[in-house]
């Protein structure tokens, strides 16, 4: 989680991306009493889960849990409203208000209220130990539908815990699709049950032997989707395919052989 201490200087936390729209306003909402959490989606879902943990990292220690219905008149409350936002369409889109006595983040869908809870997280800061999230009203889409990042595990090898701790930093700043570059000449690192030689350790010229399993894959696959992450796996072919030739002992891509192969891998990746 991320904390702004940047803001002490002009009185702002600063925001990344900046969202489209904001009006701040004078009084925060104060994190060191007892905070009502209202909301009508799943009690397990990785948005209230996310709201939950910042509030217990921001000091607070009694977090009551009520569903919309039952959350009239109370004091220090945030809200989890699904409905449609007048003037954002965008389907990332999401309306955020802090008062002194009340938060709001309201979209038409979860993935808007993720993006809003990623802004509220921005928003917390700590001001002479006490922590309080900056007043404002916020209006905010995605300034571009796709904002990817790629990391090529083909060529250096990185564990799912360090995979996993990027996705993360990737949430935190409203990316939603990660590129996996799964294969190179140094290796074919995703497992395949119909041709096992893949992850033999004598066709990886770095990391010899480090690959994903299928169970790994899907994974990421589903911990990306938590985050709302599209997860876009690469086979490079036909160039870069050293580790795949090694694997079979081919001289060449353009070998007969290597279609049926490849048409396997891709289904078997589908599915």
């Amino acid at each position: 989680f991320l904390f702004s201490h940047a803001g002490f200087a002009t009185g702002v936390p600063a925001l990344i991306p900046y969202p489209q729209n904001v009006e701040w306003k004078p009084n925060p909402f104060s994190l060191d009493e007892v905070v009502y959490l209202s909301y009508d989606i799943h009690r397990n879902d990785r948005v209230i889960l996310e709201i939950r943990e910042l509030l217990i990292r921001s000091g607070v220690n009694d977090i009551e849990e009520t569903n919309l219905n039952f959350s009239a008149g109370k004091d220090k409350i945030i809200r989890i409203v699904l409905r449609p936002v007048p003037g954002i369409s965008q389907y990332e889109g999401y309306q955020l208000t802090v008062f002194p006595g009340e938060i709001t983040i309201e979209a038409k869908n979860k993935a808007g209220i993720y993006r809003g809870v990623q802004t509220l997280k921005q928003l917390v800061v700590k001001n002479k130990g006490k922590f309080q999230i900056k007043g404002c009203r916020i209006r905010d889409w995605p300034a571009f539908a796709i904002r990817g990042f790629m990391q090529d595990v083909g060529r250096n090898y990185m564990p799912v815990a360090l995979l996993k701790e990027q996705i993360d930093v990737m949430a935190a700043y409203k990316f939603n699709v990660f590129h996996l570059h799964l294969t190179d000449n140094p290796g074919w690192r995703l497992e395949s049950k119909i041709y096992p030689e893949l992850k033999n350790a004598g066709t990886m010229s770095r990391w010899p032997g480090k690959y994903y399993s299928q169970e790994e894959f899907t994974g990421l696959v589903n911990y990306c989707h938590d985050r709302f992450i599209t997860l876009v796996p690469e086979f490079d072919v036909p160039g870069h395919c050293d580790a795949f030739r090694k694997a079979f002992g081919l001289d060449s891509m353009s070998d007969p052989r290597v279609k049926p192969v490849l048409l396997d891998l891709i289904d078997e990746l589908c599915n």
